[in-house]
């Protein structure tokens, strides 16, 4: 009987260990639309200045449409996202557990749904290290999250200088960017370069893909140069496909068809066809992110709407330079809880033209997947149209996205279906750490998001 015990205890300690994952992950099904950015900055990365004015702003949406007892927490990680040494108290001032009170109902949407919301730090949560950390959202038992999400919490002590080269190996000179970069760290005491300071660089704030474990090249007076050839180098891929949702009335260029069938709004996507093996033509994006917004929207009063942000949201097809939409992704602050709100759920039909089936399962990927092969976003091919199709249940907004094949990894293959181009544009993060000798965490001493040029 003992036996059996300890048995069917183990085992429910190894589900939960399997079950939570210190990475970007939504675990049950009714949760849908989680974002997780700078306040105010739609498309920015969860990474902000330790001690500064700015916060971190999370949402999601419960299609239960009920009330639940969200909770939260914090984990301090080290550099490769495993729990540090640090207890909880070290790194925070407040309290493990707090109850998330900030949700409402939707509003006018066929879709009925709960709307939730939390800034971090907030006065239940002030954390006061600098480094990596998973946010925890629960009901009961943290160890059996609804949602993990990664962010970072810099404390600047570097300067990070970086450039986009064209690569060293000419085999890719056509298809990959490389970053070289140079950090100075003459306010920072460094006692052994190559073993306290690491440095990992992100591409559109992915880290499936990220490049880590970057030690400096050499030291040049107080800096650091991380100039390698062919290391720091990245597919380029395409620029991402748009698809514009914020209408249920008026088709935008990526919609050919929108219908109301069993009180659902069904949009039907215009026909996707491979790019791999086409001409480069550079469209605009937001690198893989997406916005929620509904054109409408009716406006109410505590929705506090900038020109700027009319600007990049009312223009249907984002006919701006990528001057002009860099500048309004960094200065676009706003109250955006109504559009979550008014924002209502579609069903919207992809289509991608192939002349036969591709040897492994088309996915959909982007922010929106959390860059994962996610089953909800698997395509099937139907022999009779020459076409893969997967019906999608997305709230109405503007999203970046591609289609890519699972390699047997599980890891996507992004060269079949879209290929990759130089000139395509991508965001490149790099941060930092510095884990001085005896430390008993890895510290975010630097960060910057540096756009390729196009």
């Amino acid at each position: 009987m003992l036996l059996t015990i300890l048995v069917a205890g183990l085992s429910l300690v190894l589900n939960a260990q399997d079950k939570f994952q210190y990475q970007d992950k939504v675990y049950v099904d009714n949760i849908r639309t989680v974002q997780f950015h700078v306040t105010g900055l739609l498309t920015s990365y969860p990474i902000m200045q330790l001690g500064s004015e700015e916060a971190l702003y999370l949402s999601f949406d419960d299609l239960d449409a009920d009330s639940k007892y969200y909770r939260y927490s914090v984990i301090h990680c080290d550099r490769n996202w495993q729990p540090s040494q640090l207890d909880f108290t070290e790194y925070v001032n407040g309290f493990e557990g707090e109850e998330i009170e900030t949700f409402d109902r939707s509003i006018n949407t066929l879709v009925p749904f709960t709307h939730y919301s939390l800034v971090l730090p907030n006065a239940d949560c002030e954390i006061t290290k600098s480094g990596n950390y998973l946010l925890v959202i629960y009901i009961e038992d943290p160890a059996s999250p609804v949602i993990t999400r990664r962010f970072m919490l810099v404390d600047s002590r570097v300067a990070i200088h970086a450039s986009l080269q064209r690569p060293a190996n000419v085999s890719r000179i056509t298809t990959h960017q490389e970053i070289d970069f140079e950090v100075s760290a003459e306010y920072l005491r460094v006692l052994d370069v190559k073993n306290d300071i690491y440095a990992v660089v992100l591409q559109n704030g992915r880290w499936d893909n990220a490049i880590q474990g970057i030690r400096s090249k050499f030291e040049r007076g107080h800096y650091l140069v991380f100039d390698y050839q062919d290391k720091i180098v990245f597919p380029a891929g395409l620029d991402f496909r748009n698809m514009d949702i914020r209408s249920t009335q008026y088709r935008s260029r990526d919609v050919f068809e929108i219908r109301r069938e069993n009180n659902r709004i069904r949009i039907v996507a215009e026909i996707d066809e491979p790019r791999s093996t086409k001409r480069y033509l550079s469209d605009l994006d937001i690198n893989g992110s997406f916005v929620i917004r509904s054109s409408e929207d009716r406006k109410y009063g505590s929705v506090k709407e900038s020109q700027e942000h009319s600007k990049l949201y009312d223009n249907a097809n984002l006919n701006l330079s990528q001057k002009e939409i860099d500048e309004l992704k960094a200065s676009t602050i706003i109250d955006i809880t109504e559009y979550d709100l008014l924002s209502d759920y579609v069903d919207v039909l992809f289509t991608l033209k192939t002349d036969a089936p591709y040897d492994s399962d088309v996915f959909l990927l982007g922010a929106f997947t959390d860059w994962k092969l996610d089953e909800k976003f698997r395509m099937t091919y139907k022999r009779e149209y020459g076409a893969y199709f997967a019906d999608i249940p997305m709230k109405q907004g503007f999203y970046d996205y591609i289609y890519v094949l699972a390699n047997s990894d599980g890891t996507p293959d992004e060269t079949t279906i879209e290929g990759h181009w130089y000139e395509a544009s991508n965001d490149y993060t790099i941060l930092i750490y510095h884990t001085p000798f005896g430390a008993r965490y890895d510290q975010l001493v630097g960060a910057v998001t540096m756009p390729s040029a196009r």
